[in-house]
């Protein structure tokens, strides 16, 4: 990974693998999480700026980004996930957007992409 950042020319299929394999597939008794990789994921989300973040509210449109989110324990890494990157911006955008993502109707997140609130605030992000 360069150190000067995540490449534009692969930020979002790099965001949406890590934050996919972060949030696991919900199966297992861990979760569906590789234990023995989250180091990495962590450290790769570690290295998260704006853009990235910003990527990863819009993968709530996709529908392979979503799909595993009918399951609690995904719901609630993915809660979490969001929880950890609103705590690296500034910008009320985006706080804005992962705060609907950590208060959304537990067992609806796949959905936020259709509400309203989130349609308009992913508009300024």
């Amino acid at each position: 990974m360069p150190k000067s950042g995540i490449p534009a020319s692969v930020r979002k299929i790099f965001v949406k693998v890590i934050c996919i394999c972060y949030c696991g597939n919900g199966k297992g008794y861990r979760e569906g999480v590789d234990e023995s990789a989250l180091p990495y994921y962590e450290k790769y989300i570690d290295m998260f700026k704006t853009e990235e973040i910003k990527e990863y509210c819009r993968l709530f449109g996709d529908h392979e980004f979503t799909s595993d989110l009918l399951t609690m324990k995904v719901d609630r890494r993915m809660r979490k996930l969001a929880q950890l990157l609103r705590l690296k911006i500034k910008d009320i955008h985006l706080d804005k957007l992962l705060g609907l993502v950590i208060n959304f109707p537990n067992g609806k997140l796949e959905k936020i992409v259709s509400d309203q609130r989130f349609k308009d605030a992913i508009r300024f992000a």
